[in-house]
């Protein structure tokens, strides 16, 4: 009887002990199992957009779009290893991200999708840098914000001869962006969307895959794909035109403070 008594106060003190635990402690573990399910499918959507580059384009259950299909931008030449993606027209991206490529050339290619409403739309861009395999992703802690409708991916050394040219051609008058860029992206043109790979200088290797970005100007985030021993095998970039679930929360501001909730997705640079 005794036994019973004392086991019935233990479980009853263990129930009270549960229900007064702290409660900023029960909603954070709240908060953080919402991040989990939402970064998890988060990446599924990453993930799902890589398959689709590996597959030359799919069919979409989506409200945008009933299929999406590829197209070649170019090649992009890296020489310094850094890639930096950035609206150059607004917000030129001079810093880097961390995560270095080796130098060499790399395939870049969009995903259009045809939309009855918004036409022929470019959802999504990767650069391939390795045929191996992505295991994972790692969404980069630097969002780009896009004013122009257009962003690009390029190596950094780029940088130096895009300024220069454009800051030689700029003039009463005259601006090197819709002289000369926007025309030269006119060549590769969708009902909606239209992709280039500019070669600022040709004393220079270094060129630029520009594209249109979706709908348009907002914030977008850019993801890292590793493969099985760690080394880097691609880039991409999503413009939000896939239907996503409203508690996917991708704040690096969030993820980064909750970092170790997320064993399978880390926030790079």
């Amino acid at each position: 009887m005794l036994l019973v008594i004392g086991l019935c106060v233990g479980i009853t003190a263990l129930i009270v002990a549960l229900s007064m635990r702290d409660p900023k402690a029960r909603a954070r573990e709240a908060r953080i199992a919402k991040l989990d399910a939402a970064i998890e499918k988060s990446w599924g959507i990453i993930a799902r957009w890589n398959r689709t580059f590996e597959q030359g384009g799919r069919a979409s259950p989506s409200t945008f779009a009933n299929e999406y299909q590829i197209r070649r931008v170019g090649n992009l030449v890296v020489t310094s290893g850094r890639i930096a993606v950035s609206d150059l027209f607004s917000h030129a991206q001079e810093k880097p991200f961390e995560q270095a490529v080796p130098p060499g050339e790399y395939s870049v290619d969009v995903a259009l999708g045809r939309s009855a409403t918004h036409g022929e739309r470019i959802a999504a861009a990767r650069l391939l840098l390795s045929q191996e395999p992505a295991v994972r992703w790692e969404i980069i802690d630097e969002e780009y914000a896009v004013e122009s409708g257009t962003a690009a991916i390029y190596d950094v050394a780029a940088l130096p001869p895009f300024e220069r040219i454009a800051s030689v051609h700029d003039g009463p008058g005259k601006n090197y962006c819709t002289d000369v860029i926007f025309p030269e992206m006119q060549k590769n043109h969708a009902a909606g969307s239209n992709w280039t790979m500019h070669r600022p200088e040709e004393t220079h290797a270094e060129n630029m895959a520009l594209f249109s970005t979706g709908l348009g100007d907002d914030v977008y985030d850019a993801w890292w794909g590793f493969s099985a021993n760690g080394a880097p095998v691609a880039l991409i970039t999503e413009f939000g035109l896939e239907d996503e679930p409203e508690d996917v929360i991708a704040e690096s501001p969030v993820l980064a403070a909750n970092e170790e909730a997320f064993p399978a997705i880390k926030v790079v640079k």
